[in-house]
């Protein structure tokens, strides 16, 4: 396979620099939309992240590993039991 730009020239180079930077404005703007975006969910009153602290399941799963984590079972010699 042929690379599309052959960056052993000046001209290449070139290319390869112009790409590089219009790649990095259009990350640059994503993460400035992203943001504008966050912000003005904050400040209509909505909740960003997950939930915090743990669900009735995952406090229950909680609960039954605390004896083995107090015995020092790893993962894998409980999962090979």
């Amino acid at each position: 396979m042929e690379p599309f730009i052959d960056t052993t020239s000046v001209h290449g180079k070139f290319i390869f620099t112009m790409f590089s930077a219009v790649a990095q404005l259009e990350r640059d703007i994503i993460v400035e939309r992203t943001l504008a975006g966050r912000e003005s969910a904050r400040r209509r009153g909505a909740i960003i992240g997950r939930k915090r602290g743990l669900g009735e399941e995952a406090k229950k799963k909680q609960y039954l590993l605390k004896p083995i984590i107090a015995i020092n079972i790893s993962s894998f010699q409980l999962l090979r039991s």
